[in-house]
């Protein structure tokens, strides 16, 4: 009798633990979903400062070609 009481505890146990793995499972899914969420939007956001940094170094030729020609139609 002591022994069919240990197997069923043990049993139980087993049961127990792997109905809690779906949970771990969807867990660890939704974690997975997050991350993905945020890097998509860390790329976002690495695009729009890249597509800025790009359009600030053209001022900035834009600006360095106006000043050079102000300058040189100052001294003439």
């Amino acid at each position: 009798m002591m022994i069919a009481s240990f197997l069923f505890k043990i049993c139980w146990q087993v049961l127990l633990y792997i109905s809690t793995l779906p949970k771990f499972y969807n867990i660890a899914l939704f974690a997975s979903e997050v991350f993905e969420l945020h890097m998509e939007e860390l790329r976002a956001k690495q695009e729009e400062i890249s597509k800025r940094d790009s359009d600030i170094k053209l001022l900035e030729a834009i600006i360095q070609t106006l000043g050079g020609k102000e300058s040189r139609s100052s001294s003439g």
